[in-house]
Parts: structure tokens; C-alpha cells; sequence
């Protein structure tokens, strides 16, 4: 018993073992819709200038609020005499948190905050969206090379088989030699073709994944999960769309600002408002906090109405794209689920295909050797055995792209693994952006 187990230890150390190439690994990137996910979020560059813009507008915020606060304006006379004496001359506290505009222009800054957080969540969903769309493509193109690359092996077997025929027994014409070697070449060259686009992806997808030359990317198979919106009704999921929409979100964070804009230019006309005392410049009495008076300033203009308008157009320009969102939804979820039903179809219809003209193709072949058929019919049989597979990996691409479409609009699968910016109520407003939006979190 124990001469067995020291025999099946020997065994198993024997066997070679491949090296397992990890998203970790510096030479080599494993990619699926995970590790894609991870390494988008945190190295694309266009997603690193959008969360520039979201520290711009916490920055307004900050400013808008800072300009709230009461400033002091002191004025001071210099006696310049046989004994020289510097005398205080004006006092004046400026309160701007009495001017309703400044309050509005602080409500607005803060939506405007509040819709570039969700700019850089929407910006997120998008590019890891295209780049899943990319993902299956290039793992689609692919699956075809390989197809090509066996295609055109076949044929240059046939075409070496033919030769000898000629040579040997004479019994096969220089034409048909000719002929069949044109058809190997012929599919070669799509092989190449699709060989140098595959090349293109991959260099697409690896300037989105800011990954380095030097790291070799290599694709997981894999599709995407069915979406729950496949089965059940067209408008019961664009409503759950709409629910969890950040796009519609953005829009009434910008309504919000574009009204508080528009009660700031409203109140417009009230300049400023202070506190303050002041003596003349022959007085001898430098000024005290004993007379104080308040003061202010308004400035009324026939522009002001005019503005009004263009503030209120703009906000009836924001609510159409509320609209709009709503529209572009209901298109996406009719043309996404109405289109499954027939990607679903000739997934299974090229798979019947495919599996059919396998067997038909093996069956020539051996009538061929047997010298029952003839050359062309052996390669007529090969050529549509190629075209079932291939119309097979499309329909499986064509089916990712849509759940993509589906899982980007309903917020569900790696989609929902994007949570953006947090919250900024209380105490997260002393955190920075990269704190608020760091996609680790």
C-alpha cells in the first residue's frame, strides 16, 4: 500500500505544471469583467480628469461659502507733524450673509457639486461599459482567427493530398492542384486579416487599461449573466431603469442649480450691506465702535429682467433632457429585448448548423479519401461548416453586447460594483474628493 502511494506521488510530480498568469503578475493581465472593472476604474485617464472636475466644484462650493462670511475694512490717517500719530479713521464690517443672493449662489454651487459626483458615476458607467463591449469583441474575433486558422490548415492539407495525387498516380489535374492551393491561400489571408484586426483591439483595450507594452494581456472566455429584465415585461424595467437612473439624478440636482441661479440674479440688484463708522479727515477723533451705523447699496437696471428670462429658458432647457433620458431609455430596453429574442434564435439555429455540417464535413472527407466525392464538394462542405461556427460566435457576441446594454441601464451585475462619489452630509464634507470617490471604497 505504501509502494502505490510513493508511485502515485512519483506520478503527479511528473506532470509539467503551467504557469498561471494573474491580473497581479507585471508580464502578464488575466482580463474579465471583473479584473477589467478594477483596473478601468482606477487607471483611465479621461475618469482621472473627470474627478478634476469634482474637485472643482467642491472648491466653489468652499468659496461660495467662504464669501458668506463677515470681513473687516479698517482706513487709518497718518499725522505726519512735529510728533507724527497714525489715528484710525474708518471702520467697516461687511456682512454678506444678509444678501440673498450670496445664500442662492451657495445653493447652487452645492447642487452643481452634487451633479459633477454623479458626471464622474455616469462617466464610470459608461467607459466600463465600452470597454466590456471591447472585451467581447476582441474575445470574439479571436474564437473566429482560431476558426480561420483551422480552415485554412485543412485546406492546405487537402491541397498537399491533391499533390501527391498528381504526382503519384496522375489521377488529379494541375487545375484542380491550382485551385485548391488558391483556396488555402485565400484562407490564410482571412486568417490574416483577422489576425491584424485582433491586433488593433488589443491595442485599444490596452490604451483604455493604461496598461504598459511590456504587460501581455490575455483573455478569460467567459459571457456575461443572463439580465432579470430578459424575462418579464418591456415597461416594468424601464421603470426599474428610471428608479435607479444616475443620469435622471444629475438632471434634478441641475434643475436645482439653475434655480437657485436664477433667485441669485433675482436678488441681484442688493449690493452689499455693512457696519461701520467714520470721521473726517480734519477730525481729531479717530473712529469708534461708539457710532456705528449700518449702510447699504442696490443697483436696479432694466438688464435684470432680461436675465431673469435666460435664467428661466435654461431651466426649461435642463427639464427637457429629463425627457429626453426618458425617451433614449425606452428606446434602448425596446430595441434590447425585442432584438434578444432573435440573437437567441440564431444562437441556436447556428448551433444546429454548426454541429451538423461538422458531421457532414467529417463524412466527405472520408468519401474523399475513399475517392467516393470530389475535391470541390469536400471544400463546399468545408466552407459552410466555417460559416455556421462563425454565425454562431457572433450571435454569442451579439447576446453580451446586449445583457451589456441591459446590465449598464438596470445598474445590476459588475455595474453595480461602480458606487461613485459617497455622500457628503456631515461630517464626510471633511474628507477630499479622492476620499469621497475613490473606487477601492
Amino acid at each position: 500500500m505504501k509502494s502505490k502511494f510513493i508511485l502515485i506521488l512519483i506520478l503527479i510530480s511528473s506532470i509539467p505544471l503551467q504557469p498561471v498568469a494573474r491580473a497581479s503578475d507585471p508580464d502578464h493581465f488575466n482580463l474579465n469583467p471583473e479584473s477589467l472593472r478594477i483596473q478601468i476604474l482606477e487607471s483611465n485617464l479621461p475618469l482621472e480628469g473627470a474627478l478634476n472636475r469634482v474637485k472643482d466644484a467642491k472648491d466653489k462650493v468652499s468659496l461660495a461659502r467662504a464669501n458668506l462670511l463677515p470681513s473687516v475694512s479698517l482706513g487709518g490717517v497718518l499725522n505726519l507733524t512735529s510728533l507724527p500719530t497714525f489715528m484710525l479713521s474708518s471702520v467697516q464690517f461687511l456682512l454678506p450673509f444678509l444678501m440673498p443672493s450670496n445664500w442662492f449662489s451657495l445653493f447652487e454651487e452645492k447642487n452643481i457639486f452634487e451633479a459633477e459626483k454623479i458626471s464622474y458615476k455616469v462617466m464610470q458607467l459608461n467607459t466600463y461599459s465600452q470597454a466590456l463591449s471591447l472585451y467581447f469583441t476582441v474575445l470574439s474575433d479571436q474564437q473566429k482567427l482560431v476558426v480561420y486558422q483551422q480552415q485554412a490548415q485543412d485546406l492546405k492539407q487537402m491541397e498537399s493530398i491533391l499533390e501527391e495525387q498528381r504526382q503519384d498516380f496522375g489521377i488529379v489535374s494541375k487545375d484542380d492542384v491550382e485551385h485548391a492551393q488558391a483556396q488555402a491561400q485565400l484562407s490564410e489571408l482571412q486568417a490574416s486579416h483577422m489576425t491584424e484586426l485582433v491586433i488593433q483591439e488589443l491595442a485599444a483595450l490596452r490604451n483604455v487599461l493604461n496598461l504598459p507594452l511590456s504587460t501581455q494581456l490575455i483573455l478569460d472566455s467567459g459571457a456575461i449573466p443572463a439580465s432579470s429584465s430578459e424575462t418579464g415585461n418591456i415597461q416594468d424595467a424601464i421603470n426599474q431603469a428610471e428608479l435607479v437612473s444616475p443620469e435622471l439624478s444629475q438632471i434634478q440636482f441641475l434643475v436645482a442649480a439653475a434655480k437657485n441661479e436664477r433667485w441669485s440674479r433675482s436678488f441681484g440688484f442688493l449690493g452689499s450691506a455693512a457696519l461701520g463708522s467714520q470721521v473726517s479727515a480734519s477730525s481729531s477723533t479717530p473712529a469708534s465702535f461708539s457710532n456705528i451705523r449700518a449702510s447699504g447699496s442696490m443697483s436696479i437696471g432694466l438688464g435684470i429682467f432680461p436675465t431673469i428670462q435666460l435664467s428661466s429658458r435654461n431651466i426649461q432647457e435642463i427639464q427637457l433632457q429629463d425627457a429626453e433620458v426618458r425617451r433614449q431609455t425606452t428606446q434602448v430596453f425596446e430595441a434590447s429585448l425585442k432584438s434578444m429574442l432573435e440573437v437567441k434564435k440564431q444562437f441556436s439555429l447556428a448551433s444546429d448548423a454548426e454541429q451538423e455540417m461538422a458531421d457532414v464535413y467529417q463524412g466527405k472527407k472520408e468519401q474523399y479519401d475513399l475517392g467516393l466525392c470530389s475535391y470541390m464538394t469536400v471544400l463546399l462542405t468545408r466552407t459552410q461548416m466555417t460559416s455556421a461556427t462563425l454565425a454562431r460566435i457572433q450571435a454569442a457576441t451579439d447576446l453580451n453586447l446586449l445583457r451589456t446594454t441591459l446590465h449598464r441601464a438596470l445598474i445590476t451585475e459588475q455595474f453595480s460594483q461602480i458606487k461613485g462619489c459617497r455622500s457628503t452630509s456631515g461630517s464626510v464634507w471633511r474628507k477630499t474628493v479622492n476620499e469621497l470617490c475613490d473606487p477601492r471604497n
